[in-house]
């Protein structure tokens, strides 16, 4: 009975804390336009503002959902991660041709205007 409770409570805990618990997978939002590197970056109405930003808090197995733009992205995220490009700018339904999100790996390229690739998703 007693590991019980303290199961409970430190689940409460986890939650209060916005601590993820083991096996969780979580989809973190990127909008250039709107979002800001202070958001908690968990939905179209608080995203990031950079990929790195959300790079940070995730971890193998969660999505990164970008809006359409141009974002420097690290070449090596570290774990898998999976990142979806193609969402308008505020949230919205997914769509590469019209919402073109264009992911640069150096920042001479961010600069230039230029992608090493444009990406939908990367594994």
């Amino acid at each position: 009975m007693k590991s019980n409770g303290l199961l409970i409570v430190m689940s409460a805990m986890a939650l209060l804390f916005g601590i993820r618990q083991m096996n969780s997978h979580t989809t973190f939002y990127v909008d250039g336009k709107t979002g800001d590197d202070l958001n908690i970056g968990l939905s179209w109405t608080s995203p990031k503002a950079t990929v790195v930003s959300a790079l940070e808090l995730a971890t193998t197995g969660d999505t990164i959902k970008v809006a359409e733009g141009h974002y420097l992205v690290p070449l090596n995220a570290g774990g898998k991660i999976i990142l979806l490009g193609g969402f308008p700018c505020g949230g919205g339904s997914r769509d590469a041709v019209k919402h073109e999100t264009i992911f640069s790996t150096t920042r001479e390229q961010w600069s230039r205007g230029q992608a090493l690739l444009t990406l939908i998703k990367i594994n």
